[in-house]
């Protein structure tokens, strides 16, 4: 009767070495690579957020996904790589990463992207670096 008291307890713990095994060996050491690499690059994410703060809390923009996260909170927020033409052109800003081609291909790559916005009366706000802010 013990036996097979113990033969559940026993698969839960094997099952609880096992997750912990490929946690210390798979997630752990990214964990310390990536503290590493904000540590190296804080000035610059530092730089990045002071530009992004520029951006109204009540305005609606559109992103790349790398700045989804810390403009969340704005009143309206698209995604570039997945918002329609209509949705990119109702934003009152428009964050743009210069390096990243792949997010603005299917609207012809960065530098038409930009010429759309500025037919469209879009100005540019601010460029640092590869953060490129047009406004309305």
């Amino acid at each position: 009767d013990l036996r097979r008291k113990l033969i559940p307890l026993c698969a839960l713990m094997a099952a609880i070495f096992v997750s912990a095994g490929f946690f210390f060996q798979n997630v752990a050491p990214q964990i310390q690579y990536y503290s590493t690499l904000y540590g190296q690059y804080t000035p610059y994410y530092e730089s990045v957020a002071d530009v992004l703060n520029t951006i109204p809390d009540d305005a609606s923009v559109t992103t790349h996904t790398f700045y989804g996260a810390y403009l969340s909170e704005r009143a309206v927020l698209y995604d570039l790589r997945y918002c329609s033409k209509e949705h990119l052109l109702s934003s009152d800003y428009v964050v743009i990463r210069s390096n990243t081609e792949a997010e603005v291909d299917r609207f012809g790559g960065f530098d038409a992207l930009c010429a759309l916005l500025e037919e469209q009366g879009y100005t540019l706000r601010t460029q640092s670096g590869t953060l490129v802010i047009y406004g309305k």
